[in-house]
């Protein structure tokens, strides 16, 4: 199996890792972890990388 790791803007580490789902309600993003965390953003999904498992996040433009 494998999960990805989510990255914030500007972020060298990942803010979380062992991701499992991402929803979208209400113009923010909805993470949830393998573990029951759960996480939500007010940033877009940039970019999603399945090869490295990562997905970034970046600053919403107003």
């Amino acid at each position: 199996m494998c999960l990805a790791k989510l990255y914030e803007p500007g972020a060298q580490a990942p803010v979380m890792e062992n991701v499992t789902q991402i929803t979208f309600e209400n113009g923010k993003v909805i993470v949830d972890t393998l573990f029951g965390e759960k996480q939500v953003f007010e940033d877009r999904i940039q970019m999603i990388s399945f090869t490295e498992s990562r997905v970034q996040l970046i600053k919403p433009t107003r």
